[in-house]
């Protein structure tokens, strides 16, 4: 009798959880979606995508959207076909306590453009392949030469190089190409100073950079700067001028 007596309680509180998460279910069928909200963050203000391409990666638009049933709106489809897009890198999708869905999208930031032999496309900073957009461009590093897409090895050594002067506040300012030659060697090209900087292959990249930083440091050689058409780090610890 003791055993019956202490399951009722528990019984009870089963019975009311269930009929509250049907009430909770019947009332969330009846609710209609009010409005969608579209928002794209952009770290690289390139904007490659706007809020009709977001409807055209769901296949839907704002008006099938507002006042279908938020029942039958599956959050997590939207999410995957946003995502599968190769110029997202995250998306989050919502509803607010007054039936309005969010549709948050977090654009892929580039970091290079590549233009190989066969193919113009950006990079971004985890390696990821953006197609260019109508939408507009980014002002990055050009990437260019004889090299074709599909050579990772090449494209590995490009984004070293602009992992490098990305990161670095006396490069960065400076740099505004990658020239790949025929050997897969490379060349600087330079907003400042001597316009052509022949880095070679990338063996000793990092001494290679504290190098060139040193010399745009130097004082003599920004009194001199206009008397040089080339810097070439090519050779072991030593930095040569080529004079005009």
């Amino acid at each position: 009798m003791k055993k019956i007596v202490t399951y009722i309680p528990l019984m009870l509180v089963t019975i009311v959880a269930i009929a509250c998460l049907s009430f909770v279910e019947t009332e969330r069928a009846k609710l209609h979606c009010k409005d969608v909200v579209v928002s794209i963050a952009n770290v690289s203000h390139a904007h490659f995508i706007n809020e009709e391409d977001v409807y055209e990666m769901i296949d839907l638009n704002k008006n099938q959207i507002v006042g279908s049933e938020i029942i039958n709106i599956n959050i997590a489809d939207i999410e995957k076909k946003i995502e599968a897009d190769s110029t997202v890198l995250s998306s989050e999708v919502y509803f607010t306590v007054d039936d309005v869905l969010h549709i948050n999208v977090v654009e892929r930031t580039p970091i290079v453009r590549i233009v190989a032999k066969d193919k113009t496309f950006y990079v971004d900073e985890n390696g990821c392949s953006i197609p260019i957009s109508r939408r507009g461009s980014a002002r990055v590093i050009v990437a260019s030469g004889e090299f074709t897409a599909d050579n990772k090895k090449v494209l590995a050594d490009v984004r070293q190089l602009v992992d490098n002067i990305r990161n670095d506040e006396v490069l960065l300012p400076m740099i505004e190409q990658i020239y790949v030659t025929p050997n897969h060697n490379f060349i600087l090209v330079s907003k400042v100073g001597p316009a052509r900087i022949e880095f070679g292959d990338m063996d000793n990249c990092e001494r290679k950079f504290q190098y060139l930083k040193t010399f745009y440091r130097a004082d003599k050689v920004r009194e001199m700067w206009h008397m040089y058409k080339s810097v070439s780090l090519k050779y072991k610890n030593q930095i040569v001028c080529t004079k005009i």
